[in-house]
């Protein structure tokens, strides 16, 4: 398995506790921040921790080349004693004196405070970037919420100073999302199911015809249909910058030029709402080492919603049955991940 991610460049899962847990390199909270040299800000960025403590209230950031917090010496490590609401602030001043750029949301110019905090009790602000072709629905504009601390997106232009708007002074709460969760969903639909009238809506679906309105009939908008789901396995995916979950919010299957399944998905964390895409290649019926291919790349929550809105043009997107018909939408896709940076990519190997 290869990849880049990680509190010091760790794989996402850890073999000797087969799971994605590293005891004792982390507090109960925590943020993987990005950092670039101030001397070559064209370089990649790369992950630092920054964990939590709360006797006394404290933060400390390790620098990437100085290894654990059990061997670092104060030259390597950032501590902010009481950082607040202000830590992305303080830790972007604290940082370019020794040399370092913050890349977080907090500091980017299209980033601004709302009167809202996460649960991490980091202000929560919403992403102010749209490109001339990118159209939000109004009942979608919750999802351009993102934490202070979320990761840098290609669109990052650093902010010097302090932001344009005042910060939140209300309780700290969870990341709201404008999307029914699909669970919930479901169970509603079974309920309905169970009715006089939801008998015979599946009586005369048997019959092919159509009772009342639905979904498919296209009366509704596509921003309507959305919903969260959870996917597999455990439910959700680690965030890539947070002790957080991801929840995925749609998908689309294609064929890939080996004819594997492809699935194109976005990702939304639940905790700092950072958004991602995501690129999946399930070789398993093909090769004999069942492996897997998985691309992620950071996305700006408009640009998230783009995805969306080309995912939802495909009736039945998620299923593999007609995945080849969809050559144009994968050349799509492709275009659009081109030329933009990386966040992650693991090549894994079920046997």
């Amino acid at each position: 398995m290869t990849g880049d991610r990680s509190d010091a460049q760790r794989p996402r899962f850890n073999l000797e506790t087969m799971s994605g847990v590293y005891p004792g390199v982390r507090t109960p909270r925590f943020q993987r921040l990005r950092l670039t040299q101030s001397a070559a800000p064209a370089s990649a960025p790369v992950w630092a921790p920054l964990l939590w403590y709360d006797d006394p209230p404290a933060c400390v950031l390790t620098l990437p080349d100085s290894g654990s917090l059990e061997v670092a010496g104060e030259a390597s490590m950032v501590r902010l004693a009481d950082p607040g609401l202000t830590v992305h602030g303080k830790l972007q001043t604290a940082l370019a004196e020794i040399g370092y750029t913050l890349r977080a949301c907090g500091v980017c110019v299209h980033w601004q405070p709302q009167d809202a905090r996460t649960e991490d009790d980091l202000a929560l602000g919403r992403c102010t970037f749209l490109s001339p072709d990118q159209i939000v629905p109004a009942s979608l504009e919750p999802l351009l919420d993102q934490s202070a601390l979320a990761p840098d997106c290609p669109h990052f232009v650093s902010r010097e100073g302090a932001p344009d708007a005042p910060l939140p002074h209300g309780e700290a709460g969870p990341v709201t999302s404008p999307l029914r969760r699909a669970a919930a969903v479901y169970k509603e639909r079974e309920q309905a199911d169970r009715t006089f009238w939801g008998r015979l809506r599946r009586v005369a679906r048997k019959a092919g015809l159509s009772v009342g309105q639905t979904e498919a009939d296209g009366l509704f908008a596509w921003a309507d249909s959305l919903m969260e789901r959870s996917g597999v396995g455990a439910g959700t995916e680690p965030c890539f910058a947070c002790r957080g979950r991801m929840a995925n919010l749609g998908a689309l299957t294609v064929a890939s030029p080996e004819d594997d399944k492809q699935t194109y998905s976005v990702w939304r964390c639940r905790l700092c709402a950072a958004t991602y895409f995501n690129r999946w290649i399930d070789s398993w019926e093909r090769l004999d080492n069942l492996q897997t291919d998985e691309t992620y790349w950071r996305v700006a929550p408009a640009e998230a919603v783009t995805l969306l809105a080309r995912m939802a043009e495909v009736v039945g997107g998620e299923h593999p049955a007609g995945r080849h018909e969809r050559t144009a939408e994968r050349a799509w896709f492709e275009a659009f991940v081109a030329r933009r940076p990386i966040l992650s990519h693991q090549i894994k190997l079920g046997r």
